[in-house]
């Protein structure tokens, strides 16, 4: 198992991200790969280095240019020994401790491709329980606000489910199947929609994408880059045009939602 955590600075998130991998996960064999894009803070450089020498399960490994999502984390998957990849966002923090466990039960099954767990915002309100593809017009997180152990739609914020994709803040998937479908787009998706660009091509290939919401992370969305509608304005030209015209026909028609619901609603609601 590789646990892939890019960043850049911000060690007021790294560390708690990193500490509560190292020291709260159950599972036994796994490796950790930083790709460090560009740090300069002194702090962040003597945290990577103290626990590279404490833990040898961590790696770090030096990513240099532009923040290019997609790129780091197909530089970290190539350099972990794990025959299935943990993609980690560096403002993460693990919350149930057999998380591994329980992703690994579906991402090993014969058709699936991606798994996902449920993502929190500090306050403990839902923020991730799975992508509704054509959600605002593109794609977004259904569910999102709810409380924690609310059931939500179909009882999708408390059970395992189908879904059209997850979130690359936490997603695992065999290495074999990652490698089949050329990873992540660091072309055209360098930094926003490359995660769910990722599921539909896994699906494609007929391995299904699942969201499984008794494994749960604590989730700072975006607090090392900024709030993400700016980013989305930034990029709308070239990354949504450019997921828009790869995935048109199914944007319109996400099978493991009801189409006569609305699309603009973070949870049930006629149009």
């Amino acid at each position: 198992m590789s646990v892939i955590i890019p960043t850049r600075d911000r060690i007021d998130l790294l560390a708690p991200c990193l500490d509560s991998l190292l020291r709260k996960s159950l599972y036994p064999r796994f490796d950790v790969i930083v790709v460090d894009n560009d740090s300069v803070e002194p702090r962040t450089q003597a945290l990577l280095h103290g626990l590279q020498a404490q833990d040898p399960r961590l790696k770090v490994l030096r990513k240099s240019g532009a923040f290019n999502f997609s790129a780091l984390c197909n530089a970290g998957a190539a350099a972990g020994r794990g025959d299935y990849l943990v993609f980690l966002n560096n403002d993460t923090e693990v919350v149930t401790p057999d998380w591994i466990e329980r992703l690994l039960f579906f991402a090993s099954a014969p058709d699936v491709g991606a798994v996902g767990a449920k993502l929190l915002y500090p306050g403990g309100r839902v923020q991730h329980v799975g992508v509704l593809l054509g959600m605002g017009g593109v794609a977004g997180h259904f569910g999102a606000g709810l409380n924690e152990d609310d059931h939500g739609w179909m009882g999708r914020n408390v059970l395992p489910h189908d879904v059209a994709a997850v979130t690359g803040a936490c997603m695992m998937i065999e290495r074999s199947k990652f490698d089949a479908v050329g990873g992540f787009d660091e072309i055209d998706l360098p930094v926003e929609l490359n995660d769910v660009d990722l599921c539909l091509r896994l699906a494609a290939r007929g391995w299904r994408t699942i969201c499984n919401p008794q494994t749960i992370l604590i989730h700072r969305q975006s607090a090392s880059r900024g709030g993400g509608a700016l980013r989305l304005q930034r990029v709308y030209e070239t990354e949504r045009r450019a997921f828009y015209e790869r995935w048109r026909a199914v944007i319109r028609d996400d099978p493991h939602f009801h189409p006569g619901l609305s699309l603009y609603a973070p949870r049930e609601a006629l149009p």
